[in-house]
């Protein structure tokens, strides 16, 4: 049996990802602050299946204590995926400053974090795997998300970094990067350039992705139509072009 930890794994694409996992032989360490949404989704999923472990991402103490706490009763660890996450949607101007604050604790600091406390666990096993969870808003800066898709830019390039730098310790450092999902992160959250998008993915849809991802060379796993079509402009269009571009699909 394999072992995973999963950080924001009481909700979304995290516990799409946990259930998923399950079922295909893998024993989870689920993180998450929700202390009664973990409880749930350890009676679902079998607590044999599973090691429920309650932390602050944003706590670096917390966080390694939670992931060495799991690692000591699971044995070993194979792979970490760093799903925890929030968005806000609106001017950058209109979002509070610690809302923007939080979000590159939990999107920057919350990722880097797990791979360091994953990565002494991780190095001692023949094959291991670090996910990260990217979006489409690390193609070009999208506005109405610009802190979001700065953090997801960073973690862009954390993951292509990583995966040169810890092949030699056969790590596998790779990224699932959707267009909009229909998870509890968009719960409150309207603007044109959603419309523009659509909203065509459920978290079970990503979570299959993630699933591959485990077994799987790619570095980027890119998931939507509309965003795979951007991303192969982002790589022929000029700038300018770029830029009008995202302004037409967000409203700007």
């Amino acid at each position: 049996m394999k072992n995973i930890i999963i950080t924001g794994a009481a909700s979304g694409i995290g516990r799409a990802s946990a259930e998923l996992l399950v079922k295909h032989g893998w024993h989870i360490g689920l993180l998450d602050i929700n202390r009664e949404a973990l409880m749930e989704l350890k009676d679902k999923i079998g607590e044999k299946n599973c090691d429920i472990r309650i932390c602050d991402v944003t706590r670096s103490d917390e966080l390694k204590t939670a992931i060495d706490g799991y690692v000591a009763t699971a044995g070993q660890l194979d792979a970490i995926f760093n799903c925890a996450g929030i968005m806000d949607v609106a001017p950058f101007e209109s979002i509070p400053l610690e809302r923007h604050h939080l979000a590159i604790d939990i999107n920057v600091r919350g990722v880097l974090d797990g791979f360091y406390f994953a990565f002494p666990h991780l190095k001692k096993r023949p094959q291991a795997w670090a996910v990260t969870m990217s979006s489409a808003s690390s193609v070009y800066g999208i506005p109405s998300l610009a802190n979001y898709s700065a953090t997801k830019f960073w973690v862009k390039g954390i993951t292509e970094a990583l995966n040169i730098e810890w092949k030699q310790h056969g790590i596998h450092v790779t990224a699932v990067e959707p267009s909009f999902v229909r998870t509890p992160l968009l719960n409150g959250n309207d603007s044109k350039i959603i419309d523009s998008m659509g909203v065509n993915l459920q978290a079970e849809d990503i979570a299959k992705i993630v699933l591959k991802s485990l077994n799987s060379g790619k570095i980027h796993h890119v998931v939507g139509l509309k965003y795979g079509t951007m991303r192969l402009l982002r790589k022929l269009l000029p700038n300018a072009c770029t830029a009008w571009l995202i302004r037409s699909l967000a409203g700007y």
